[in-house]
């Protein structure tokens, strides 16, 4: 299994400054679509982007989100409970709330 937490907090104008980084809000990064996005993009948005689209690509040909040139990204276990950081700079560390997550992994476990 493989755990990310989206830090960014998506650029904004208006009153949608407010919102940081929010549900959903990595759909564009992801699929690298932030030029159908009406947001005013910075050149670390771009660079995540193309990260994040890489991550996803891999897993989705290899089932693991790994590639040349990017940021290891560990599997999550119980014993290693490292995430993936996607922010401004990508990078795996302990997940800090492991035990809420660790409660939903033992359930999925159990099925």
């Amino acid at each position: 299994m493989y755990v990310y937490r989206f830090t960014r907090k998506v650029p904004a104008t208006g009153e949608y400054v407010k919102y940081a980084a929010f549900h959903t809000g990595e759909v564009p990064y992801a699929y690298d679509n932030l030029k159908f996005v009406n947001r005013p993009w910075e050149s670390v948005d771009h660079e995540l982007a193309n990260t994040m689209s890489s991550y996803w690509a891999s897993f989705v040909k290899t089932g693991d989100p790994n590639g040349n040139g990017l940021p290891q990204w560990p599997a999550y276990t119980t014993s290693n409970k490292e995430i993936m950081i996607l922010g401004a700079k990508p990078q795996a560390k302990p997940l800090p709330d492991v035990e809420a997550l660790d409660f939903m992994y033992k359930k999925m476990s159990e099925k």
